[in-house]
């Protein structure tokens, strides 16, 4: 509960959420969330103000949409789930306590949380890094503009230099965003996971003829109660659009750097920045997608770890009938899904960074007709 804490101080320093201090949410709406939309028609407008074919110019206007819509995508979840995300942190108060089989089993779990915090961290230190690898590969490229991302650039004094603090501005809140959704998303999905190797641990423990029907009979009440209390479908609400967005955004930011590292001649500082643009890339995707899987792997061994009491020789029909119930509640497939499109497991996670390298292959043939 320590690191969903910070995550919901956070989430509430967004300015989008409905607790949030007037002064915040002015800021959030008036002063940081038009820039975003700024740039991204400025990139667009660059596109069609030169009117050509070249697929390189394509593949930057995308790698700018695609970041800034990123961000734009996480302020809406904060906008329209806050109140959400805090009834899920509040929710997980009232799962099993960590330490409920043991201190040692305790600090193993809490470990785990920490893991996952530190995880996000690492994230933000190499964002922050890409970013200002961006910057100093901007400076560097012999380009009409010097900007991090290629937009069109209006004709009065300083416009250059204006536009280069709002990107640099809004790329570091968009590190912020990722301490206040993703730090949230990771941790939850860690939780639920660690609850389901508690009721499977639980599970095993109950063993009929060894101890009373009594109870056996607490323990399945407590495990149906707790397998209730589960909070993916919460979870999936809240990030069901942006599993979406991601997916996209994923696929059109890899394409762009597939396309840059294995096509294209560049500069040492854009070779590198597009190399560890890439892997923040993966790692951001991977603890999407890997997360959801493990959550699925998880529900589907307490799943078979109930074929394995040994129940068919109990003479209690409440306690037979209450097992076969909840067999066919953990048969409930606990997949995430966005919008009902996109599954997310780590196969699908797989899928998309060769949808991304295909694309790219494509881009090349097109450029050379």
């Amino acid at each position: 509960m320590e690191y969903l804490k910070y995550c919901q101080t956070y989430i509430k320093g967004t300015g989008l959420a409905s607790n949030s201090s007037l002064f915040r949410n002015i800021l959030a709406k008036y002063f940081f969330l038009p820039p975003c939309f700024l740039i991204i028609a400025f990139s667009i407008h660059e596109l069609w103000d030169t009117n050509n074919n070249d697929v390189s110019l394509v593949t930057e206007v995308l790698e700018c949409v695609a970041s800034y819509t990123q961000l734009i995508i996480r302020k809406y979840i904060v906008f329209t789930q806050s109140d959400l995300m805090v009834e899920i942190i509040n929710d997980c108060g009232k799962l099993w306590p960590f330490d409920m089989f043991g201190s040692e089993l305790g600090k193993k779990f809490k470990q785990q949380m920490k893991t996952c915090w530190t995880l996000v961290k690492f994230l933000v230190v190499c964002g922050f890094a890409t970013f200002f690898l961006m910057c100093i590969s901007a400076r560097a490229a012999e380009r009409d503009n010097s900007l991090p991302f290629l937009c069109w650039v209006p004709d009065f004094p300083y416009a250059t230099e204006l536009l280069f603090f709002l990107q640099f501005m809004l790329l570091l809140e968009l590190l912020y965003y990722v301490l206040a959704t993703d730090a949230f998303y990771i941790l939850i999905c860690m939780d639920i996971q660690i609850q389901f190797e508690m009721m499977g641990k639980m599970l095993k423990s109950i063993k009929f003829g060894e101890i009373s029907e009594k109870e056996c009979w607490d323990k399945l009440v407590e495990l149906a109660k707790q397998h209730d209390r589960m909070l993916h479908q919460k979870l999936n609400q809240v990030y069901s659009k942006y599993y979406v967005v991601q997916y996209f955004m994923t696929v059109g930011s890899m394409t762009v750097q597939a396309y840059n590292l294995k096509y294209r001649m560049v500069n040492i500082q854009t070779a590198l920045k597009s190399i560890v643009y890439t892997f923040s890339l993966m790692f951001q995707c991977g603890y999407y997608f890997f997360p959801a899987s493990n959550i699925e792997i998880e529900a589907e061994n307490f799943s078979t770890e109930i074929y394995f009491l040994n129940w068919q020789n109990i003479g209690n029909i409440k306690i037979r009938k209450h097992i076969l119930f909840m067999l066919m509640k953990s048969q409930e497939n606990l997949a995430m899904m966005g919008e009902g499109m996109v599954h997310v497991n780590r196969n699908e996670c797989l899928m998309m960074f060769r949808l991304a390298f295909t694309i790219a292959t494509l881009l090349d043939g097109l450029n050379q007709v």
